[in-house]
Protein backbone atom coordinates (compact mmCIF):
# COMPACT_ATOMS: atom_id res chain seq x y z
CA UNK A 1 0.00 0.00 0.00
CA UNK A 2 1.21 3.44 -1.21
CA UNK A 3 1.24 6.05 1.47
CA UNK A 4 1.65 10.02 0.61
CA UNK A 5 3.56 11.59 3.69
CA UNK A 6 2.28 15.49 3.90
CA UNK A 7 3.00 17.67 6.83
CA UNK A 8 0.34 20.01 8.46
CA UNK A 9 0.39 23.26 9.68
CA UNK A 10 1.06 24.82 13.47
CA UNK A 11 -2.63 24.08 14.84
CA UNK A 12 -3.27 27.66 17.03
CA UNK A 13 -2.93 26.29 20.40
CA UNK A 14 -0.82 23.53 20.22
CA UNK A 15 3.16 23.35 19.90
CA UNK A 16 3.65 20.04 17.22
CA UNK A 17 6.84 18.67 16.79
CA UNK A 18 7.21 18.28 13.03
CA UNK A 19 7.28 14.61 13.28
CA UNK A 20 3.77 15.35 15.01
CA UNK A 21 2.60 17.03 12.17
CA UNK A 22 2.90 14.72 9.25
CA UNK A 23 0.24 12.56 8.72
CA UNK A 24 -0.12 10.03 5.49
CA UNK A 25 -2.70 9.04 3.23
CA UNK A 26 -3.18 5.49 1.57
CA UNK A 27 -3.27 6.09 -1.76
CA UNK A 28 -5.82 2.91 -2.46
CA UNK A 29 -8.03 3.62 0.07
CA UNK A 30 -7.92 7.71 0.99
CA UNK A 31 -7.56 6.57 4.43
CA UNK A 32 -5.70 9.13 7.01
CA UNK A 33 -3.11 8.12 9.43
CA UNK A 34 -2.05 10.78 12.27
CA UNK A 35 1.12 10.40 15.15
CA UNK A 36 -0.84 8.05 17.84
CA UNK A 37 0.96 10.76 20.30
CA UNK A 38 -1.86 13.15 19.50
CA UNK A 39 -3.95 12.11 22.68
CA UNK A 40 -1.08 13.61 24.69
CA UNK A 41 -1.02 9.99 25.93
CA UNK A 42 2.59 7.67 25.13
CA UNK A 43 2.18 6.52 21.16
CA UNK A 44 3.80 3.33 21.87
CA UNK A 45 0.35 2.78 24.44
CA UNK A 46 -1.86 4.36 21.45
CA UNK A 47 -0.61 2.18 18.92
CA UNK A 48 -0.84 -1.08 21.30
CA UNK A 49 -4.30 -0.19 21.58
CA UNK A 50 -4.49 0.05 17.92
CA UNK A 51 -3.14 -3.13 17.27
CA UNK A 52 -5.38 -4.78 19.46
CA UNK A 53 -7.94 -3.23 17.57
CA UNK A 54 -7.20 -5.10 14.75
CA UNK A 55 -6.53 -1.11 12.63
CA UNK A 56 -3.95 -0.53 10.49
CA UNK A 57 -0.77 0.87 11.85
CA UNK A 58 2.30 2.48 10.17
CA UNK A 59 5.41 3.67 11.58
CA UNK A 60 7.95 6.36 10.00
CA UNK A 61 11.37 7.33 11.61
CA UNK A 62 10.79 5.70 14.71
CA UNK A 63 6.90 6.99 15.41
CA UNK A 64 4.02 5.39 15.40
CA UNK A 65 0.85 6.58 12.71
CA UNK A 66 -2.84 5.14 13.62
CA UNK A 67 -5.84 6.33 11.69
CA UNK A 68 -7.45 9.63 12.39
CA UNK A 69 -11.37 7.62 12.65
CA UNK A 70 -10.13 5.07 14.61
CA UNK A 71 -8.28 8.25 16.85
CA UNK A 72 -11.06 9.75 16.72
CA UNK A 73 -13.29 7.11 18.13
CA UNK A 74 -11.31 5.78 20.97
CA UNK A 75 -9.78 9.04 22.12
CA UNK A 76 -12.83 11.42 21.78
CA UNK A 77 -10.58 14.62 22.71
CA UNK A 78 -8.92 13.96 19.15
CA UNK A 79 -11.84 14.44 17.24
CA UNK A 80 -12.06 17.86 16.21
CA UNK A 81 -8.42 17.88 15.15
CA UNK A 82 -8.62 14.12 13.78
CA UNK A 83 -12.00 15.97 11.42
CA UNK A 84 -9.74 19.09 10.88
CA UNK A 85 -7.00 16.88 9.38
CA UNK A 86 -9.52 14.53 7.46
CA UNK A 87 -11.15 17.23 5.70
CA UNK A 88 -7.88 18.60 4.97
CA UNK A 89 -6.68 16.49 2.78
CA UNK A 90 -10.21 15.66 0.79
Amino acid sequence: MALEWREFEQIKGKKLLKWQRLLAVEADTGQVFISASLPGDPEYRVWVCASEDGVPTYSYDEHYYVPADWMATVFPSTQPLCELLIRSVA
